[in-house]
């Protein structure tokens, strides 16, 4: 059971899944309480919130579970004033980064290996330096307040957010600042955010505390077909959430600035939608292009803001739309040096 363990308490609508040593989310269910039988068997668990699968499926990727494992977050100290924290309460969701008033002097292209640990991905001074390229945490900001406002005026990614008034864009903005080793804003900010359940599709609830609680919520969000409650994200979803992600990055500049952290950044986005479907690694360098054909924006917009060619496109239709040298490369995005032939014009 990947570690986990289901505990019942004496309040008979709340269940805590947790790890041995973590605590990794609350869910609730207005249905009839089961019996502790029941509750433990795996058709029942599917049932409710598919705790056994859903969250066996996010917490045990490695890089959640170096989230939930590190120590205190307020023991790190502040970060560094190009990454300030940013604070959810105070931050608009629609600020735009002023270039004019940061560092925009522009940076010549290098290879930046994927820094990983194992399966990890880790955070070392290369990947601090190209946060500091591009200016820092005000400027990711900037990159993920345009995809937020991209992704709540898209039908297929909005599904999947239940309130448009949450902290969505300065999370994603800390989280990348911190995983690039900029700060620790966000695992701070986690450590204070509400444990109390809010209510989701198909009669549950569950408290948003981390990524892998958060997925789920996605996953059980109410504003999808009752049919979909519950399903995973699939290959067309994680298409479209990078075409709108890098679109936004390139309308903040900061693939102008540093076009170092622009590859690096693709690579670093293919490792980590690989847990929520491992079919779209191979897409990323295709979600990066998509953006550059003014054609396909405006046929994006005409079709109300829709993906007729990725949403409902099996797997194999899919990879028959990258190129040969993109489908079947199984080295990217884990290059230790660049290769030879690497054209980074050309993927970025």
């Amino acid at each position: 059971s990947v570690g986990f363990k289901l505990i019942l308490l004496r309040n008979p609508n709340l269940i805590i899944v947790s790890r041995e040593k973590n605590f990794m989310g609350f869910l609730t269910s207005s249905k009839k309480q089961p019996t502790t039988k029941q509750a433990l068997s795996a058709n029942h668990l599917v049932g409710q919130l598919s705790i056994h699968d859903q969250a066996a499926h996010l917490a045990s990727d490695p890089d959640i579970q170096a989230e939930n494992e590190s120590k205190c977050p307020f023991a790190h100290g502040r970060s560094s004033p190009s990454s300030s924290p940013l604070s959810p309460d105070s931050t608009p969701v629609d600020k735009i980064f002023d270039h004019s008033k940061a560092n925009c002097k522009r940076y010549p292209y290098r290879f930046v290996p994927l820094s990983m640990t194992g399966s990890t991905h880790t955070a070392n001074q290369a990947t601090k330096q190209l946060i500091d390229e591009v200016g820092g945490v005000d400027a990711l900001l900037s990159m993920t307040g345009g995809f937020y406002r991209k992704a709540f005026q898209d039908p297929h990614i909005d599904q999947f957010i239940a309130s448009h008034q949450d902290p969505h864009a300065v999370r994603f903005a800390n989280w990348v600042a911190e995983k690039f080793g900029a700060g620790k804003a966000w695992s701070q900010e986690k450590a204070t955010r509400s444990r109390e359940p809010r209510p989701v599709g198909g009669g549950h609830a569950i408290a948003v505390v981390d990524r892998s609680t958060a997925h789920a919520a996605a996953w059980y969000s109410a504003k999808r077909n009752p049919r979909d409650i519950g399903q995973h994200f699939k290959l067309d979803d994680s298409r479209t959430w990078m075409r709108l992600h890098f679109w936004a990055l390139k309308e903040a500049g900061l693939h102008i600035i540093s076009p170092s952290f622009a590859d690096y950044y693709v690579r670093f986005i293919s490792r980590f939608v690989t847990v929520y479907e491992r079919e779209a690694p191979a897409f990323a360098r295709e979600a990066w292009r998509w953006s550059d054909n003014p054609k396909n924006l405006e046929e994006y917009l005409s079709n109300g803001r829709r993906m007729p060619d990725v949403q409902g496109v099996s797997v194999g239709k899919a990879l028959k739309q990258l190129p040969e040298e993109e489908a079947h490369d199984t080295m990217w995005p884990y290059y230790s040096k660049m290769p030879a032939g690497y054209n980074p014009s050309y993927h970025y």
